[in-house]
């Protein structure tokens, strides 16, 4: 199984703590079902609530593509993940 259609790299690592602040300007909110306020404090990297918003965003943000759903996934690089990816392609993408 190939699992390259199943991961998009949408933001590099290289941005380091802006990784939250780029995808809050960057991508449409809505589309990925947050639409809560906490989102002003991914202006801020150095705000006392800017990664606890941004770990609430990673595991609860999906969005439906082409008619599948998909996620966020962070290891260093923000990626967009197909939520039917299987261990194995998890393994083969990710390293696991």
């Amino acid at each position: 199984m190939s699992y390259e259609n199943k991961i998009h790299l949408l933001i590099s690592d290289q941005n380091g703590v802006y990784i939250p602040n780029r995808f809050k300007t960057n991508f449409d909110l809505a589309q990925w079902g947050i639409a809560f306020d906490d989102v002003r404090y991914l202006d801020d990297p150095y705000h006392e609530f800017y990664w606890e918003v941004w770990d609430t965003i990673l595991s609860t943000a999906e969005t439906l593509h082409d008619g599948h759903k998909w996620r966020l996934y962070q290891d260093g690089d923000l990626w967009a993940v197909r939520a039917d990816m299987t261990e194995e392609e998890w393994g083969q993408a990710f390293g696991f």
